[in-house]
């Protein structure tokens, strides 16, 4: 998610897709790297959503879709953690 990183809040229209796509591969148990590079997503897409809310220039996003992305992804990871070998 290096465009994450670097885009900041100007990637908030692709976080749905990302986490679409990056959240299934939080439990893909034939590589652990897939897992890993799932988890160092997550934080970055976070700061996205943090950003694109502070800054209140981005359609849909506000404090309501940060809170549902944060439940969204803590659920999940304390979901695949406790399976983690």
């Amino acid at each position: 998610c290096c465009y994450a990183d670097e885009l900041k809040e100007g990637f908030f229209p692709y976080v749905e897709d990302v986490c679409t796509i990056m959240i299934p591969l939080l439990q893909f148990y034939f590589h652990e790297d897939v897992r890993k590079a799932a988890v160092q997503c997550i934080p970055e897409l976070l700061v996205c959503v943090k950003k694109a809310v502070e800054l209140k220039t981005t359609p849909g996003a506000d404090a309501t879709y940060l809170q549902n992305f944060f439940g969204l992804v803590m659920d999940k990871l304390l979901e695949v953690c406790p399976k983690e070998p």
